[in-house]
């Protein structure tokens, strides 16, 4: 029983912490924001955090992750790469996952645009490649089509993020149409 306590507490103060940092960023821009704003907003000691997350970056990250775990299922990313893929199956989506994204824009256009966070970033990216990989022969070809999936789509998303090019509809269609044409080459 203790030790649900203690599971449950963490994952109550970390949530705190997120959520003050959420707030905060409706209000301020993520560089000017201190731990100690965090802190006081989530109504923890400054310690607290750091016994949670080494930095504020840490934090959004963490944001990103349970938010890429938890709606990785509903994108059925998995079930795309072990039938038969098709344009209807690749527009649903990427439209799920433009708008997990939409309903968070403000939180990834800081991850995209803080300098801070690229490395995060680009850890992100390398999981959803690896997952990839996973699911297909290890050849050289499918390699280089992973890459440019990963890359040319997340070059797409970003410029959708950061400068609200088009609709949502319209950019899921769009993606849609690149990585099909991709896809098409790569083997299983």
């Amino acid at each position: 029983m203790p030790i649900m306590e203690t599971d449950l507490r963490t994952i109550k103060t970390e949530r705190a912490i997120e959520s003050a940092l959420l707030s905060l960023l409706e209000v301020m821009p993520f560089n000017k924001v201190r731990i100690i704003n965090i802190a006081e907003k989530a109504m923890v000691n400054r310690n607290t955090i750091y016994l949670h997350y080494e930095s504020k970056e840490a934090i959004v990250m963490s944001i990103i992750n349970r938010q890429f775990s938890e709606n990785f299922s509903e994108l059925e990313a998995e079930k795309l790469f072990t039938r038969f893929i098709t344009r209807p199956s690749l527009k649903k989506m990427y439209t799920k996952m433009l708008t997990i994204i939409s309903d968070n824009i403000d939180l990834y256009r800081i991850v995209l645009m803080d300098t801070n966070l690229r490395g995060y970033l680009s850890t992100s990216l390398d999981r959803i490649k690896n997952e990839m990989y996973k699911m297909l022969k290890p050849t050289k070809k499918n390699r280089l089509g992973v890459e440019y999936i990963v890359n040319g789509s997340f070059g797409m998303i970003s410029r959708w993020i950061i400068y609200a090019t088009g609709e949502l509809d319209e950019v899921a269609d769009l993606l849609t149409r690149f990585t099909y044409s991709e896809f098409i080459h790569l083997s299983k």
